[in-house]
């Protein structure tokens, strides 16, 4: 980030040291007419200039508060996911949710209509009641992030499912 001296503060220190000035020479004149509307003139111009720094304090603030938005937006949008997301279908000796199973198939494959993209995956079958696993790999695709957000909501319902993010596949 790069560091500079900020207009804000530069301004503020100016106008600090023009106000002790005024208040010092106000303070060795006179008390005649001419000095009253001399002081009442500039405490004015000091209210103007509080309030335009004032203006210039919030509008830098503001714009420093949209850079670090814009920058961490584009981190999050760089952000690689490391590893698998790995969702399982196990049982509890009934077998497992076959129709969350075929719903999931079908989710899987409109979402990548729709996003126009390819989620790749394997199926694992690994148990002897039909558990099986669905294994993603991220191969830098853009939208996996969105996907894996996707699929747990979808998922969410279901209590014979498991879901592993940065995990290793079954072999």
């Amino acid at each position: 980030m790069k560091t500079y001296l900020n207009p804000f503060f530069c301004c503020l220190i100016l106008l600090s040291f023009s106000s002790c000035q005024s208040a010092g020479d106000s303070a060795n004149k006179s008390n005649s007419s001419s000095d009253t509307t001399q002081v009442s003139s500039d405490s004015k111009k000091t209210d103007s200039l509080n309030q335009e720094i004032a203006i210039q304090k919030d509008t830098l603030m503001q714009s420093d508060t949209i850079q670090k938005q814009a920058e961490q937006a584009d981190k999050k949008e760089t952000t690689k996911y490391e590893g698998n997301f790995v969702v399982s279908f196990f049982s509890k000796g009934g077998g497992i949710d076959s129709k969350m199973f075929n719903r999931f198939k079908t989710f899987i494959e409109s979402f990548n209509q729709k996003n126009n993209t390819t989620i790749k995956y394997k199926v694992i079958a690994w148990g002897k009641e039909g558990e099986k696993d669905f294994c993603f790999e991220s191969d830098n695709n853009s939208y996996f992030n969105s996907f894996i957000t996707d699929a747990k909501n979808f998922l969410a319902e279901s209590k014979l499912v498991r879901i592993k993010e940065h995990s290793a596949c079954r072999e």
